[in-house]
């Protein structure tokens, strides 16, 4: 059962780092990691779902899911606010 929260979890992780990567990938490598997570993610989420049943996984997944690129959203307008704060007082 342990090991079943724990693909929920790097489901999440994958998720993330491949939101991100749709955002940040310019050169052909990049874009290659960016499919290489996606299919290492959509396989990953089926084992989970062999375990748990899928309602829970895909509950738990919708409330995680969008803590990763949420949070890189806050960061970013955190650090465009300190880059405006610290031109506007030059």
């Amino acid at each position: 059962m342990k090991k079943a929260w724990i693909y929920v979890a790097l489901t999440c992780l994958f998720e993330w780092i491949w939101v991100y990567g749709f955002n940040t990938a310019h050169s052909w490598w990049e874009w290659a990691i960016v499919v290489g997570v996606i299919l290492l993610d959509y396989h990953i989420l089926p084992k989970a779902c062999e375990f748990l049943p899928t309602g829970t996984v895909y509950a738990i997944f919708l409330v995680l899911e969008p803590l990763g690129p949420s949070s890189w959203m806050f960061i970013s307008l955190e650090r465009v606010s300190a880059q405006g704060r610290s031109s506007l007082s030059s």
